[in-house]
């Protein structure tokens, strides 16, 4: 009973140890065929996109010894900050753009006013 034990609780062991190189075998896959998909930057050798796989029932935030999971979190504070100067530049162009309008509105009334007055002498 205790080597069949032995044997069942080596093959489970096994069996983990390699999920772990079959699901970064898959994640690779998976980006090579996302930078397939990408045909219009094939040929620019320009390295901005960075792909981070991970399953949905991965728990994204794990506590790990792993050190690229700080470079992660770090680089996701990095885009989340982008995102939001983003949104403040668009809010600050739009609120410039909508003055400018008024502005042009202002001068067409009375570029109308003053042409309106000449019409009129």
């Amino acid at each position: 009973m205790n080597l069949l034990i032995a044997v069942l609780s080596d093959a489970y062991a096994n069996t983990m140890g390699s999920m772990d190189s079959t699901h970064f075998t898959t994640k690779v896959d998976i980006m090579n065929e996302i930078q397939d998909l990408m045909f219009w930057n094939r040929k620019k050798n320009d390295l901005h996109y960075l792909h981070i796989l991970y399953y949905p029932y991965e728990d994204f935030n794990q506590n790990t010894d792993d050190p690229m999971d700080g470079k992660f979190e770090s680089v996701l504070s990095q885009i989340n900050e982008v995102k939001e100067e983003q949104k403040l530049s668009t809010q600050m162009l739009k609120n410039e753009i909508k003055n400018v309008k008024e502005e042009i509105k202002k001068e067409l009334t009375n570029v109308i006013a003053e042409l309106k007055a000449l019409k009129d002498q």
